[in-house]
Formats: C-alpha cells, structure tokens, sequence
C-alpha cells in the first residue's frame, strides 16, 4: 500500500511532538539533578548473577551520566567489550553509588538475604555498599533507550541523589 501525503506529514508532526516531550523530560531531568552538590561516582550495572556486567562508555546510561552531568561513571575506563567487572575491579572503582538496572525486577533485599547483592558482601569498604547506596532501576523500559529515556534517567538521578 503506497504511503500517502497525509501520512508522512502525520508521522512527520507525530515525530515533532514525541521531540518536543522528549526536550520537555530532558529539561525537567536537568532541574531535577542538584547543581551545588559534588557530582557522585556511580556504576550502573545491567547483572551481577553469573556475572557482573557494567556500562562503559560506549553505553546509553554512561551517556545518561556524563553527558547529561547527573553524575561521572566510574566504569568508563573499562577495556572488557562486553561489560564484564570482578570485585576487583569494583573495589577500585570505589563507587559512591551502585545502580542495579533490571527491568521488572523485585524490589531489593537486604545485602545479607538477596542473591542479587551476594556480589557485594565481602566488599564493605566500597563507599557504595558501606552506605547501603545500591539501587534497583526496575522500570519495564530501564534496558530499552528509546522516548522513555528522559524517564528512566529522572530515576537514575533520584537514585542517586534522594534529597
């Protein structure tokens, strides 16, 4: 079926309307995310069972991060392509902040009864585990950069900065 004039101005102003609410969740991010306040070390991670994968820099949440100045990602050095850290490596990162991204995940447990948090048990000198600052993004869309980025990092930036 061939595509009519209509259509395409349709799709054309639909396109232009998703933009502008696009602009409008970008702003209300932006005034959200505290400008007086040091910018905090996070590690966003999209697993921690088998094995611990984070977003580096060729990611969407490290551009939510750095780009969007929300916060600095501490896994943006990371040489592994496919995201993979050991403990090692989180020790040294010494987040101020762990954000577990899983969508339609249960709400977290205790560090001490939620298999997810198993990882960071014997890492109590890692800023973000001694001030149980380990969170769970579960949104249905956390995984999927798409319009609903703007809502996913309104999240991401209540996370980490609650007051």
């Amino acid at each position: 079926m061939p595509t009519s004039a209509l259509q395409v101005a349709r799709t054309g102003l639909e396109a232009q309307d998703a933009r502008k609410e696009f602009d409008i969740r970008l702003s209300e991010l932006a005034a959200a995310v505290p400008t007086d306040k040091v910018r905090k070390r996070v590690l966003v991670l999209t697993q921690t069972l088998p094995a611990m994968i984070a977003a580096g820099k060729r990611t969407v949440f490290h551009d939510v991060l750095e780009n969007w100045n929300i916060a600095i990602n501490v896994a943006r050095r990371e040489k592994d392509p496919d995201g993979l850290i050991d403990t090692d490596a989180v020790k040294k990162m010494a987040p101020d902040v762990i954000l577990l991204m899983m969508p339609g995940a249960d709400p977290l447990g205790s560090l001490m009864s939620d298999d997810r948090l198993d990882v960071f048990r014997d890492l109590p000198d890692v800023p973000a585990v001694r001030d149980n600052a380990i969170h769970l993004i579960n949104d249905p869309m956390a995984l999927e950069p798409s319009t609903s980025l703007p809502q996913v990092a309104a999240q991401m930036a209540k996370a980490i900065y609650p007051d």
